[in-house]
């Protein structure tokens, strides 16, 4: 039993505290109520100033809307009035009024004069009706960026010229043969009638598909083309060459402000058209009121959301909170320039955050708009407040206790250091004593305790002394209070017995010393193995382990065994390579299983006993061992008992029968050659699927030695990609492949893909060596500036006294970030040249050097305090410490010159690399910045002062 588990308590009679000490704790809470209270007193009037301040916020963003629709509808005017009084659009007034032209015609010239009309007063649809309304052309740029070109039918299109007039059901259109298939048949397609044939920028027809995948809508309510045409609802008015209008429009589920101008007879001036030009209300509009306002905006069109200022990370949300917010708010009264809304605002969440909004509809539509402001960042002053009134609060209430604790200190010390003392002895520490004279009674215990601790620790060293299960025996034997007699019992375990192959030579050329420092070292990481595998270690013989694994209901004893001798010798694969880096001989073991029933008990005089395991069992374990030396693979040597029990998880070589040392009939024995596991994977390798070559090579790798991965370095020829990548990356994660360096040149040699080669020169720099500098020396020249940086990076890794003079060739590279990835790297390699190089960047006339200079000075930096930080810990005033100070400051001069840079981008950069480091003597040039003219900029300030502000604390 570990001294872990006893549960001390100890139960010590105090005194009650005085009365004055109460009274300390009394005054403490009170503050602390009172400092409640007046929180709780002020809250409620604060939120409503908020409250009321947004709805001013609110009331603000609504002028800016309306400001901003102002201005677009006089550039709308100003753009359609323009175009009206083009000579040739007057001229098409002319072609409207004749009543022999044909619709077709009339089309095609309004779509090739609209196009270029679109193109170059930006505007996002262009329509030209007819005097009786009746759309002629139509060009719409998608939201998508792509233009798209509709006219109507006319009886040439038709393959009945009858249908011309039919105003319901379908039309059979005649689609000429498209370019290049001039042989093919013209074909046809059926359109509902009315509708619009769709063409593209040659103003030929489209092919059926495109026709049936264009809905062809010919919108019918268009009040402001019946304006602009001189008529309402109730019928003509008197014609007019200034009705004109700028509204509002819902078209494929788009919004667009549009405006409208008659098209007139040149002779009588008579309206014969009109001509509608408009730009889609998008992010475009929401970002601009934002930025003039602060308030987020949304437009919502037939419940989908269309424009919003919200960041793309919570938009997704707002198509189902604000939908539910809008249908709150009455229509009525959330119409543009209704004064009654401003004084309403509904509440709503997004991702934890609270809002305040108000709804509207856009004028002739059912557009809605939701206007917002965040109340949980206008409350954020008040909750500063909370925090900072209870903290006052809470910390005179502490004060108080301390005040307290430090008057009852003389009685409570004693008491804290044991209780410290039976922790530590809890966790383990059986070194702790406790040294206490007074009071008299805490010394008694104290005393009691420290005898306590003796026993415990002696109780340890003895479980160490003994194996696991006569150390139970013994805890068994004191628990019930019965003496030790010489009793056992039969138990079904497996016994395995393991060695070091040609001990004896190598006693004989290794001093004392040394012999029993390397059997201790061995002792330990085998000890280890067969503990974790549930084993327990019977005696150590000299250099052989006798070990035995009992069968339990939960554990099969002999899989334990053989998993724990497989586990044995790979252990043994890492213990070599760390004798191998000492330059010490290495050593081999081999491992004998037999499985069995065994008598179990403890053995020996009056005086003295020992607990052990007895039997056939344990000599046939011992012999199995010695038949090791006739292995050629793992040097696992088992019985018949033991392989029946193990077949379905191992691989075994029969190494015949054998007649054992005392045995008079031969025995049939096994070698262990792999763990079933992995023979299952090795032909998933070959696998027809990649996917499953990929995964095959994961596990492969994380099953065998590192000097068995010979079949996943044939995968890096794989001829799919992910398993190239996915071998590639395996390797650069397994520290043990130092043998891989060959394999990953010759596939970086050939490889094609550059996602591939870039996780080739990763595991290169993991696992190679300094000779593999030459070859991935020519990659510096490569056209990819990612492969280039990536070569650096390597270089830098594998380091050697050649890396310097590659990377100074590098210096000149065209890649701005290439040549401050130089920079950082040389200064790695600790020359100077790095630093130089970067300062000569940031003075550079080119803006991508003089950014990539200051982000690569803040990785810089952030490196050379970690030098200084650990140079101070060893000697504050050392050298070394004294340079990286120095280097540091240059460091930060640059930074404070790129702040003053006239780019924004370097301004930027500048401001993250301080920030990063969290330079906090760069507060006061930073709070400078709040003002720069780059909104962007200024914003980037505020964030670094509130980083490095939260850094002080």
């Amino acid at each position: 039993m570990s001294a872990s588990t006893y549960g001390l308590q100890l139960q010590c009679p105090l005194k009650s505290l005085r009365l004055y000490h109460k009274l300390v704790l009394a005054i403490g809470a009170i503050l602390l109520l009172l400092s409640t209270t007046f929180y709780f007193l002020t809250q409620h009037r604060i939120e409503r100033m908020t409250y009321a301040r947004i709805l001013d916020q609110l009331a603000d963003t609504d002028r800016v809307f309306e400001k901003l629709r102002q201005q677009q509808a006089r550039l709308l005017t100003i753009v359609i009035e323009t175009v009206a009084e083009l000579p040739y659009i007057k001229a098409s007034a002319d072609m409207l009024a004749d009543p022999d032209m044909d619709v077709a015609d009339l089309s095609g010239y309004f779509l090739e004069q609209g196009a270029a009309i679109s193109r170059t007063a930006g505007s996002d649809i262009m329509m030209v009706t007819n005097a009786q309304g009746r759309v002629l052309s139509r060009i719409v740029h998608t939201s998508d960026g792509l233009w798209t070109y509709e006219r109507p039918y006319s009886a040439s299109d038709l393959i009945d010229s009858t249908q011309i007039d039919a105003k319901e059901g379908t039309v059979e259109i005649r689609l000429g043969p498209q370019e290049g298939q001039t042989r093919r048949p013209a074909q046809t397609v059926n359109i509902p009638a009315g509708h619009l044939l769709r063409t593209d920028s040659l103003l030929q027809l489209l092919g059926p598909a495109e026709q049936s995948r264009n809905d062809g809508s010919v919108p019918r309510q268009m009040t402001f083309v019946d304006r602009a045409l001189g008529q309402d609802a109730t019928g003509p008015r008197p014609d007019s060459d200034t009705s004109k209008a700028v509204t509002f429009w819902i078209f494929r589920d788009e919004l667009y402000q549009v405006a409208t101008a008659p098209l007139l007879f040149a002779h009588s001036g008579k309206s014969v058209g009109t001509i509608v030009m408009g730009y889609r209300i998008g992010k475009d509009w929401a970002d601009d009121i934002k930025a003039a306002s602060n308030g987020d905006v949304s437009f919502f069109v037939s419940g989908r959301m269309v424009a919003t200022s919200f960041e793309a990370s919570v938009s997704k949300h707002l198509s189902t909170v604000l939908p539910n917010v809008i249908s709150q708010h009455s229509s009525g009264k959330a119409s543009v320039g209704d004064d009654d809304s401003r004084d309403e605002a509904l509440p709503f969440r997004l991702d934890n955050e609270e809002f305040l909004g108000r709804t509207g509809v856009l004028p002739d539509t059912e557009c809605h708009y939701v206007m917002s402001l965040s109340l949980t960042e206008a409350l954020r002053p008040l909750r500063a407040l909370q925090r900072e009134l209870l903290g006052v609060g809470l910390a005179t209430f502490i004060f108080a206790l301390f005040i307290s604790i430090l008057v009852a200190n003389g009685v409570t010390r004693p008491l804290g250091g044991l209780s410290t003392a039976m922790e530590a002895v809890m966790n383990g520490d059986l070194a702790t004593r406790v040294n206490v004279l007074t009071p008299r009674e805490v010394a008694q215990l104290a005393g009691a305790f420290n005898q306590m601790v003796q026993g415990l620790s002696e109780r340890e060293q003895f479980k160490k002394m003994v194996s696991r299960s006569a150390a139970e025996l013994v805890e068994k034997l004191a628990v019930s209070g019965v003496q030790a007699v010489h009793t056992s019992n039969k138990v079904e375990t497996t016994v395995l017995f393991s060695d070091i192959r040609s001990f004896t030579t190598m006693s004989e050329n290794l001093s004392p010393e040394d012999l029993v420092s390397m059997l201790n070292e061995y002792f330990e990481a085998m000890g280890k193995v067969i503990s974790d595998c549930g084993g327990d270690i019977d005696k150590f013989i000299g250099d052989a382990i006798m070990a035995y694994f009992k069968s339990t209901p939960e554990r099969d004893g002999a899989e334990s065994a053989v998993l724990c001798a497989v586990q044995m010798q790979n252990e043994m694969k890492a213990f070599n390579e760390r004798r191998r880096l000492k330059n010490k001989p290495e050593i081999q073991i081999g491992v004998g299983l037999n499985s069995g029933e065994v008598v179990e008990g403890h053995v020996g005089n009056s005086d003295r006993f020992e607990h052990t395991v007895l039997g056939d069992t344990v000599n046939v374990a011992s012999r199995l061992e010695g038949e090791c030396k006739k292995g050629k693979h793992m040097k696992i040597v088992i019985s018949q008992a033991t392989y029946d029990r193990v077949k379905r998880i191992v691989e075994v070589v029969p190494m015949g029968s054998t007649k054992l040392k005392g045995k008079a009939e031969e025995q049939p024995i096994y070698e262990v050659k792999a763990l079933l596991e992995l023979a299952a994977v090795e032909p998933k390798l070959k696998d027809p699927s990649p996917q499953v070559r990929a995964r095959a090579a994961e596990q492969f790798c994380r099953l065998v030695p590192a000097d068995q991965l010979e079949p996943v370095y044939e995968l890096l020829s794989d001829p799919e990609t992910i398993v190239r990548a996915t071998v590639a990356g395996a390797i650069a994660q397994d520290p043990r492949l130092r043998n891989a360096a060959s394999w990953l040149l010759d596939a970086l040699d050939r490889e094609e893909e550059e996602q591939v080669r870039l996780i080739l020169l990763q595991a290169l720099g993991q696992v190679g060596g300094v000779s593999a500098l030459s070859r991935i020396e020519p990659l510096m020249e490569d056209p990819s500036s990612q492969i280039r940086r990536a070569v650096l990076e390597t270089m830098g890794r594998l380091g050697g006294r050649g890396v310097v003079e590659l990377l100074l060739k590098a210096k000149e590279d065209s890649d701005a970030t290439v040549r401050a990835r130089v920079g950082v790297i040389l200064h790695t390699a600790g020359t100077s040249e790095g630093l130089t190089l970067l300062e000569e960047m940031s003075r550079s006339d080119s803006i991508e050097f003089r950014r990539a200079a200051v982000d690569a000075l803040g990785d810089l930096g952030i490196a050379l305090e970690e030098t200084r930080v650990y140079a101070s810990a060893r000697d504050a005033l050392s050298q070394e410490s004294y340079s990286a100070v120095q280097l540091i400051d240059r460091v930060v001069s640059l930074l404070l010159q790129g702040l003053q840079d006239p780019e924004a981008g370097v301004r930027f950069s500048a401001i993250q690399s301080l920030t990063r480091m969290r330079f906090t003597p760069a507060l006061p040039v930073l709070a400078r910045l709040l003002e720069d003219p780059d909104s962007g900029v200024a914003d980037e300030a505020r964030r670094s002062i509130q980083l490095i502000g939260d850094t002080l604390g």
